[in-house]
């Protein structure tokens, strides 16, 4: 199952530089998690992005079975990711962000960690009074598709990789149900008839 702390984590370092906008923030300017306990940077802007939803889209695909681990499995998820920014230039990063996101270059990175960009809704100027002067912020809402499963995987995922898009799972039945499932993806007329192992 998908974790929205690891989609915001595998996110970051991707979704990072597209907020840069000079040379010199390249190895300084943050994009930090929600919902964290961390001070706020002593200089400069930084930007935020949490997870704010996965959902289903249709029904998942059951592949072949792995001896002594499973069925392979794969769904494919609608995630909402929301970066606010929060500097004098906030709504310059967003747009820079937005512009960004229809590179063919990032889209291809963005496929090679198991996400698909789907769009990018309108800006939202968040600009508020704090302290005693006006902060800028932005807030913008990017879309994506992630596919959960491997159909490639032959064992579990290693415990820090739990949670990650792309990594493998698997369905895990017990030995009379198992016939079950089989008959369903093999197609039977009634794949819910279960017929006992030890019984012609």
């Amino acid at each position: 199952m998908i974790s929205h702390k690891q989609v915001e984590k595998q996110l970051i370092p991707i979704l990072r530089p597209l907020l840069v906008l000079t040379a010199e923030e390249l190895n300084t300017y943050q994009l930090r998690r929600a919902n964290q306990n961390q001070s706020l940077p002593d200089s400069g802007g930084y930007s935020v992005i949490q997870c704010e939803s996965t959902n289903e889209i249709g029904q998942g695909e059951l592949g072949d079975y792995v001896e002594d681990v499973g069925f392979r499995f794969k769904t494919d998820l609608r995630a909402e990711i929301t970066i606010q920014t929060f500097d004098d230039e906030a709504i310059l990063r967003a747009n820079k962000l937005r512009m960004q996101l229809r590179n063919p270059l990032i889209l291809a990175t963005l496929a090679e960690n198991g996400f698909s960009y789907v769009d990018c809704n309108q800006l939202v100027d968040l600009t508020a009074i704090r302290d005693e002067s006006y902060e800028e912020r932005s807030s913008v809402t990017i879309m994506f598709n992630i596919m959960d499963g491997d159909f490639s995987a032959d064992s579990e995922v290693p415990p820090e990789d739990l949670g990650k898009a792309g990594t493998a799972q698997f369905f895990n039945v017990d030995p009379i149900n198992s016939v079950t499932v089989e008959q369903y993806r093999l197609g039977a007329e009634d794949p819910y008839t279960i017929t006992p192992i030890n019984q012609e």
